[in-house]
């Protein structure tokens, strides 16, 4: 049986990113993925449309796209592989891992022996309940590029990230879209604001979305165009159906339970530090239910396999980490730290500041966007949303502010290069200046600037 110092079970964002740091450490590492390198699958999950998008919005007749698409992410899978061939030992595609004990896995029969386990196996498309829907063929993120052709039609059920990036993807490409979505308003972990400005985008490219919907069953016509059935009385029929509802965990094959590992529908449980209820395995990435994001995944990978290496002082408990989000749609929509809903649920006093990024429909056509800051009125940044612009290059200096305790006092007095979308983000000039103004008696500056002049 060969030792190793780390087992990594999947290479996803987490498994990636446990398996180079641990390899750049010196540590004899060995990292088993059943399927493709990269992530578990060659997805609109792990790969964002905003390639999809970029090329479509530069040739809307763009031949043969998901060849594009699949070449693309095969190079990106060498290139995956030869970086890690000369580092670590790799177990891939021979099947699954599980659990021998709690520092024995076995794989098609050969078992191997590491001091420290991570698990990084990330999730499954989520397939709900609903009748007809085993009657018929449906796409996932896991196949949706594997179709030859774009559809003429093609109909989403869920309103979340990969439902919305998809469907607006597939509907630059020439395909008639819709989304029916069970929630209030689409992207329902975010602002509803920013979920109804998207929807106002999606409809003017022509697409129909559905919320507080309920799907009550799904036929096939003969002709194999599918249906989907809603409880108040929608028929909506398309040439395809991708199901975009959500994430599911599998953990069947790992036999946990011979590792002394417990885990529930919520995925793994696991402790501030990433680690198990065994003390040699962590759980890092999709597979703990923490935050679905890949940046997130990759992010635990790094401080998981940090904390089994320092003393307990320096540790770093994984959930003080705001986890910013990008949603790749046309506004972008990027967030991080708690929303308003989250805030007024747990009785949080907040005031809302807000910096235009560009007007409501500019001579561009361009949605409405902004820069929305949650903020105490001692200036503590609690949570920040921002449409449009170039969000996903924005989000990260507030999920900086946030993590590091720096106010909005301390923001507008940072210098920014001009013009940036840095110096956008902050607007200094109005953010800023707009929460002092809030928060400071006209009336006692008044007296003071008599007082000093």
């Amino acid at each position: 049986m060969k030792k190793y110092d780390v087992v990594v079970i999947g290479l996803g964002p987490a498994g990636m990113a446990v398996t180079n740091i641990a390899a750049e450490m010196g540590l004899k590492v060995l990292a088993v993925e059943s399927r493709n390198v990269g992530t578990d699958q060659p997805s609109a999950e792990s790969t964002p449309s905003s390639p999809i998008l970029s090329a479509t919005e530069n040739n809307p007749l763009l031949a043969e796209p998901f060849a594009r698409i699949n070449a693309d992410i095969g190079h990106i899978r060498d290139k995956k592989i030869t970086a890690l061939a000369g580092k670590a030992d790799l177990v891939l595609g021979q099947g699954y891992a599980s659990f021998v004990n709690e520092h024995c896995i076995q794989v098609a029969g050969k078992e191997y022996s590491g001091k420290n386990i991570f698990i990084a196996t990330g999730t499954r498309p989520l397939i709900p309940p609903i009748e007809g829907l085993d009657q018929v063929d449906f796409l996932t993120n896991e196949n949706l590029f594997e179709l030859d052709a774009i559809p003429a039609s093609m109909t989403f059920i869920g309103g979340g990230t990969i439902g919305c990036e998809m469907a607006q993807a597939f509907a630059k490409m020439g395909a008639k879209c819709t989304i029916i979505h069970d929630k209030p308003h689409l992207l329902p972990y975010g602002e509803k604001h920013a979920g109804e400005i998207l929807q106002r985008s999606f409809e003017k490219m022509g697409m129909n979305v559905h919320n507080a919907c309920r799907i009550t069953h799904v036929s096939k016509r003969e002709d194999g165009r599918i249906v989907v059935h809603t409880d108040d009385g929608l028929e909506i029929e398309s040439d395809k159906l991708m199901v975009a509802a959500g994430r599911n965990y599998d953990f069947s094959s790992l036999n946990l339970e011979k590792a002394g590992v417990e885990y529930g529908s919520k995925g793994i449980v696991v402790d501030e530090y990433l680690r198990t209820t065994n003390k040699y395995i962590h759980a890092v990435g999709d597979c703990n239910g923490s935050f679905l994001l890949s940046n997130a995944a990759s992010h635990q990978g790094m401080l998981a396999l940090v904390n089994t290496v320092v003393v307990a002082p320096l540790k770093k408990k994984y959930l003080k980490n705001p986890a910013p989000w990008t949603v790749y749609t046309d506004p972008q929509i990027s967030h991080v730290g708690r929303t308003t809903a989250e805030l007024e649920a747990e009785g949080v006093e907040y005031e809302v500041i807000e910096a235009k990024i560009g007007d409501s429909e500019d001579a561009e056509g361009k949605a409405e966007s902004y820069v929305r800051v949650f903020a105490s009125s001692a200036g503590s940044i609690h949570g920040v949303s921002i449409v449009g612009g170039n969000s996903s290059e924005m989000i990260s200096e507030w999920s900086l502010a946030i993590q590091h305790n720096i106010n909005i006092y301390d923001l507008m007095m940072t210098m920014q290069s001009f013009p940036t979308m840095g110096f956008v983000s902050k607007q200094i000039g109005e953010t800023g200046e707009t929460w002092m103004m809030q928060n400071v008696q006209p009336s006692l500056v008044k007296k003071i600037l008599r007082f000093l002049f």
